[in-house]
């Protein structure tokens, strides 16, 4: 019997705090709020919900895709132009 897959766990990020030093270009959609660091190479992808009780807008979980791992890989930039593709041309 084959053991199940675990996930491995990613060391926190301990860089400068890019988002301190830089003013990201921002949108927020129903559902997920995407903020562009350009100077840092960094986007940041993240669940956005509103609080029930203060209206406040809050951020949940965030994946950021670093410039630097796409320049490694030209694979998975390609890949990744190619969904975006695919997704303006279905609009």
């Amino acid at each position: 019997m084959s053991k199940p897959l675990r996930a491995r766990r990613v060391p926190p990020y301990f860089g400068e705090a890019y988002w301190e030093r830089e003013t990201p270009k921002e949108v927020f959609t129903a559902r997920l709020a995407l903020a562009y660091y350009p100077e840092a190479g960094k986007l940041q992808v993240s669940l956005y919900w509103t609080d029930r009780e203060t209206r406040e807008k809050k951020r949940g979980k965030t994946l950021v895709l670093n410039r630097e791992d796409f320049q490694a890989n030209p694979e998975a930039l390609a890949f990744l132009l190619n969904v975006l593709r695919e997704w303006e041309e279905s609009r």
